[in-house]
C-alpha cells in the first residue's frame, strides 16, 4: 500500500529515505552543475567580469539535526570593477509555487562606517504562480559612482514581498 505525502511531510519523506552518501552526492552534483553553467564561488566585481552564487531559501527540514531547505535562487552580474552591465536571478521551487514574482537589483555604498542605499532597478512583475523562472536586468552604467566600495543585491519578491537575496561586492 502506498501512502500519499503532501507539502511539507513529503519533502521530510523523501529526505530521510536518502542516505547520507545520496545527500552528499546530490550536493556534489549540483555544485559541479552550477560550476558547468558558470557560476563560480567568487562574489568579488573585480575578479571576474561575470561571476555570480546560489543560495537557498523556503522551508526547513530537519534530518539527523541538518536543516535543509529545498527552494534555489541563484544569481549573477555580469560587469568588470565598479560597471555593472547586467544582474540576473532564477529560481527553482520544490515546496510550492510563486506566485506574482520579480526581481530587483539593489545597490549600496559602504562610506561613513556603514552601508547606504543608493537605488533599485525592479524587474517586471511575472503574474500567475510559477514554480521556477529567470529573468535580467540590464543596468549598463556605474551604479555606485562616485563612491568605490559598495555591493549589489539580487533580490527575489513574491507579490512585493522579499523571499530571498544573495549580494556582490563592487570594486574597482
Amino acid at each position: 500500500m502506498f501512502r500519499r505525502y503532501n507539502g511539507k511531510h513529503a519533502l521530510a519523506h523523501v529526505v530521510r529515505a536518502l542516505s547520507v552518501r545520496a545527500r552528499i552526492g546530490i550536493a556534489v552534483a549540483t555544485l559541479a552543475c552550477l560550476s558547468a553553467a558558470g557560476f563560480v564561488l567568487s562574489s568579488s566585481a573585480s575578479a571576474s567580469t561575470y561571476w555570480g552564487k546560489c543560495n537557498n531559501w523556503g522551508p526547513q527540514v530537519t534530518v539527523k539535526g541538518i536543516g535543509f531547505a529545498f527552494d534555489h535562487y541563484c544569481g549573477t552580474v555580469q560587469g568588470g570593477g565598479d560597471y555593472v552591465q547586467w544582474v540576473t536571478g532564477s529560481f527553482m521551487s520544490y515546496t510550492g509555487c510563486i506566485s506574482n514574482w520579480n526581481i530587483t537589483a539593489e545597490f549600496f555604498v559602504d562610506s561613513n562606517g556603514g552601508n547606504h542605499w543608493v537605488w533599485t532597478k525592479n524587474g517586471p512583475i511575472h503574474s500567475g504562480c510559477h514554480v521556477n523562472g529567470s529573468d535580467s536586468l540590464f543596468i549598463n552604467s556605474y551604479p555606485i559612482a562616485p563612491y568605490k566600495d559598495g555591493f549589489v543585491c539580487s533580490t527575489l519578491k513574491e507579490n512585493g514581498t522579499r523571499l530571498t537575496s544573495w549580494c556582490a561586492s563592487i570594486y574597482p
